[in-house]
Parts: structure tokens; sequence; C-alpha cells
């Protein structure tokens, strides 16, 4: 991906944020349980307190299984720095982790932008490790998101022999090697969405839209393509997700549906369900340890080619006649021509085998 296009696109997605922030800030509809300075402790415990998060997906051909926690380093009422540690676990051999720094901001009572920077690790069915970094942007509000990420691959592609195959049966002819290649491929991924005001104040639910693409420099497919989400917070420690994807080399399959648990973690009592509220819709400033919307896999690109060696001559042989026991030693005989044999195509493409004499004359000995 180009320089100027990834120019072009954040200075887009600044533009949005910005435009989104000012409407929300002057625009914003009432909210009813924004915290306040009567707010009773558990809930701004659940604000301040770190977030543990275990989840599923599963799809046509993917299934993993993740765990995160985001761990305050600044917690506050109106700000917080997060730590976000993650391991996926995929149903196969491959398995990923990530490590990032959340920065989040709450403006007003139902607005808060944040900003985001991780480090990205895969190791692939393969067995190839992988790299990149990514960084993002963010908007949350009472009744709308947006956000975009930009994933950078550290890993230069790898490259292995898969298998060879002759060319001919006689000596010296050539092979077709299978090479194979696994990378790491450069993109970026957005979306915005809404949250419904209907089910404002009994299960949080918001649709999503967004876009991919990912890049590859080893001639595979780039992937490319639309893509839709429904977030459904039915409880407090409940989260239901299904989403649907244009292009299906994204996640291997035209839809993913899966389900998170939250469990608060209070680093000084003990960590705890939120039973006190498990029947209420937290207030919005809780969202300042929402989990972060971005692709945290390494998106891998796999491609094949073929690699033709040429036949390689076959060494000239002498052989020199045995003398008799009985007879005399006859006088040696005049030096023998000396010649190559290798093998080369005809003018139909067929194997032959061609002798060459010192002397320039070349004989086809079979075809």
């Amino acid at each position: 991906m180009s320089t100027s296009r990834v120019s072009r696109l954040s200075t887009v997605v600044a533009m949005l944020v910005l435009t989104l922030a000012g409407r929300t800030g002057t625009a914003a509809p009432p909210v009813t349980n924004a915290p306040s300075s009567t707010a009773s402790k558990a809930v701004w415990d659940l604000i301040q307190a770190g977030r543990w998060t275990a989840g599923i997906s599963s799809g046509e051909a993917f299934q993993s299984y993740r765990l995160e926690a985001l761990l305050p380093l600044l917690p506050s009422d109106r700000m917080s720095l997060l730590l976000n540690p993650r391991g996926v676990f995929l149903e196969d051999r491959g398995h990923e982790a990530n490590l990032g720094l959340v920065a989040r901001r709450l403006f007003g009572r139902s607005v808060i932008a944040g900003a985001n920077v991780y480090g990205d690790w895969r190791r692939t069915d393969d067995d190839h490790a992988f790299a990149q970094v990514g960084g993002g942007v963010e908007l949350l509000t009472r009744w709308m998101d947006a956000r975009c990420n930009l994933y950078q691959p550290l890993t230069d592609a790898k490259e292995w022999e898969a298998g060879r195959e002759p060319l001919g049966s006689s000596p010296g002819a050539g092979f077709r090697q299978l090479m194979r290649l696994e990378e790491a491929m450069e993109g970026f991924d957005a979306e915005i969405g809404v949250w419904l005001p209907a089910l404002a104040d009994i299960a949080p639910t918001g649709l999503f839209v967004g876009y991919a693409r990912y890049e590859s420099d080893i001639g595979a497919s780039d992937v490319d393509g639309f893509m839709c989400r429904i977030e459904s917070r039915i409880h407090p420690n409940i989260t239901l997700d299904l989403a649907w994807f244009d292009d299906t080399g994204y996640r291997e399959s035209e839809y993913l549906v899966g389900a998170r648990v939250h469990l608060p973690l209070d680093f000084w009592n003990g960590w705890r369900m939120n039973r006190a509220h498990a029947r209420t819709v937290p207030p919005f400033a809780t969202r300042l340890n929402d989990p972060v919307q971005r692709d945290f896999r390494v998106q891998i690109a796999q491609a094949s080619r073929a690699v033709v060696s040429p036949p390689q001559p076959v060494k000239a042989r002498r052989v020199a006649p045995s003398p008799s026991p009985e007879q005399p030693t006859p006088p040696p005989p005049p030096a023998p021509l000396r010649y190559t044999d290798y093998t080369d195509l005809n003018e139909n493409g067929e194997v032959i085998t061609v002798r060459v004499y010192e002397n320039g004359i070349r004989e086809i000995l079979s075809n």
C-alpha cells in the first residue's frame, strides 16, 4: 500500500472523527444514566477497574478462542490509559498474541475519543512466525461509533521447497521444483455504526458496516471487501456477535458468530462479577474500558511458484579394451574419439539423448 494512499485514508478518517465529534458534542441526546458525583462506588469500580474478556468465534472453516485483558495504568473517571494483552488460539496449529496500549478520554457525558497502538504476532500452520505493528483511532458516542485501523508487517515473506519432479528418466534430466510462499499482508480496515435507541435501555445493540483491504506482494489474491457486524450487549457481562464478510479470504468464511464474557477486575479487592448491576445498563462512561475493535489477526497470504532446473550434461566415459593373456600385447590402437552425452528436447517437446563427438559430429541415440 503506497504512502500517499495511507495519507489520504488517514486524512479522511480524521475529518470523519472530527465531524462526528463536533455534531455529537453539540446535539447529543439526553443521557439518563451518565455517571455523576453521586454514583455508587460499585459503578465507579466498573469504570476504573480492569476487565477480562473471554470469547469464542466460529464460521464455515474458522474457529478461534481468545482471552484478553484491559489493565488500567492511569484509571480515572474521564480518562484511561490501558494495557491490552491478548491471546488467540485457533482450532489448528496456528496461534496469535497481541499487546497494545490504549488511550481514551471522555468528553461531556456521551463522547469518548481514543487512539491505540499494537504489536501483533502470529505463528501459522506451516510453523512460520510473522510480526506486525498496528495503530488506530476511534470515536465512541451514545448513538454512533466510528473507527479505523492500519496494519504494517515487520517480517519478510517466507519461501520453502514443497516438492520436485523430474523432467525425464534419462541421467542428467532436469527437474521442476515447487516452491511455497507465505507473507503477512499490509492493509487497513474501517467501520461506522449506530446503536439502536429502541434497545438502549434493555440490551444495547449496534449495527456496523465497514470495509477492509489487505495487499499481497507475492502474487496471492488481495483481501478487498465490505463487512457488516451486529453487536448486542444482552447483559453487562455478555456480548453476542454476528458478522458477514464480502471477501471470504478475510476470515476463511462468509460469516462469523460469537460470544464474549466480560469479567470486571478490581486489583485491590479481588475480582468480582457485576452482580449489583446485572439488571441495568452500565453508564456510558464505563465504555472507557470497552474492548478495542480491530483485526487482531495478522492477515496471511499464501502462493506457490515452479522453478525449472535445466538438463545437466552427462560426463563422457572412455572404455579401453583389456589385453588377452594368451597373446602378446598388440600395439595400442588409435585413441578413440571422445564424446559427451546429454539430454535435450526435440521440436515436438520430447526428451531425446544426443551424443556429440570431439570432432563436432552429433548423433541422436534415442527419442
